[in-house]
């Protein structure tokens, strides 16, 4: 499996070796890469249309185990610099065209989009032959260019925001356009999928498209709105899905991709053991977190004029994700409390209160 690979980088990349620089004695096990050259030095590609683009490279790899002309032995990496494109890194596999995998010439051909708009250049190789991969310095001078016009943009957002784990039903929304004109682009395909696997995956090119199961059109004005899902916790991905979804090494092909995590809104219960006290004497409120962490810490607030809650016991969230708090009213009245659980270990969980409840105290 291919390590994973950022979405977005700005400015030109070198991926340092994951392999250990050899020594004098063992250089010669050490494959080497040259004679890179493309098929197109430019490209001109509009909107969400794919051009195909080839490669070649020279290998020399004395250690490499003896294989079939089709089999998986290497992947490139490409970075872009310049330019106004949203894609600034590729993957690409390659198949041996001539010679042997100890001495041969690797073609490599796949689809870029207008939002590879820039300068690219071959930046190294990753062995994907069974067993632990091993990245190697593969740049070269030689460079092809893409320029991008009418990419596509796209704005979204999930709804609702938090996401409240009481009944966690979301979609996604938003819309294609232009970065030319503004205009909206009309009959854009737009995938959404779930799961870390999935996404990951998809972020390295890796997987079938199809792994974006939730899939619309934009309309006329480019807006869309996918389908809703249920959940609030993992890894989620949007895409455009391109035409053709896959590159001859199968791995996938997205104009546009980005990863996103829910914020999400625990469901906070709180009730008191009773509802009436003696002033001075402790009342037990117990409660339940869902969506919460065991060992976070929870909140008794007491509710002081018409708007400030302040803090009056805490307490933590069992491996159960339910609490104890203790309520003692100092003197006789009716007071308002809540059980408040605070963003705790998750960046992407929002804070979240029970309802108000009353204890009277007598």
């Amino acid at each position: 499996m291919r390590r994973f690979l950022p979405a977005l980088i700005a400015g030109f990349v070198v991926l340092v070796p994951a392999a250990v620089v050899p020594s004098p004695a063992t250089a010669a096990t050490t494959p080497t890469f040259d004679s890179v050259s493309w098929k197109h030095s430019a490209l001109t590609i509009s909107g969400v249309a794919m051009v195909a683009q080839t490669g070649t490279i020279h290998v020399t790899d004395p250690a490499a185990p003896g294989s079939g002309p089709n089999a998986c032995r290497w992947y490139f990496h490409l970075t872009s610099t310049g330019g106004t494109g949203t894609v600034r890194r590729y993957t690409t596999g390659a198949k041996l065209t001539s010679g042997t995998v100890n001495d041969g010439t690797w073609t490599m051909t796949f689809y870029l989009s207008s939002t590879a708009d820039g300068t690219w250049h071959l930046t190294s190789a990753e062995t994907c032959s069974a067993g632990p991969s091993t990245t190697y310095a593969a740049s070269s001078s030689a460079a092809f260019t893409v320029a991008g016009h009418h990419q596509p943009r796209v704005s979204w957002a999930v709804v609702p925001t938090p996401v409240p784990v009481a009944n966690p039903h979301w979609s996604v929304k938003g819309r294609v356009y232009d970065a030319d004109t503004g205009a909206g682009m009309p009959g854009v395909t737009v995938g959404e999928g779930a799961s870390d696997t999935s996404c990951l995956y998809q972020q390295q090119g890796e997987g079938p498209g199809a792994s974006l199961s939730l899939r619309t059109v934009t309309n006329a004005n480019g807006y869309y709105a996918l389908p809703a899902r249920n959940g609030w916790s993992g890894l989620q991905c949007l895409g455009i899905v391109g035409k053709p979804e896959a590159n001859p090494d199968r791995l996938s092909v997205y104009p546009w991709f980005r990863q996103f995590v829910l914020s999400y809104l625990p469901s906070v219960s709180a009730t008191p053991a009773v509802a009436s006290v003696a002033a001075g004497s402790t009342d037990a409120v117990n409660g339940h977190v869902v969506g919460g962490r065991s060992g976070c810490p929870v909140a008794l607030q007491r509710l002081h004029g018409s708007a400030t809650w302040r803090t009056v016991s805490t307490s933590n969230l069992r491996p159960s994700l339910r609490f104890t708090l203790v309520a003692q009213p100092a003197a006789a009245g009716r007071y308002l409390y809540r059980a408040y659980y605070p963003q705790c270990t998750d960046a992407h969980q929002v804070a979240a209160s029970s309802k108000p409840f009353t204890i009277t105290a007598t």
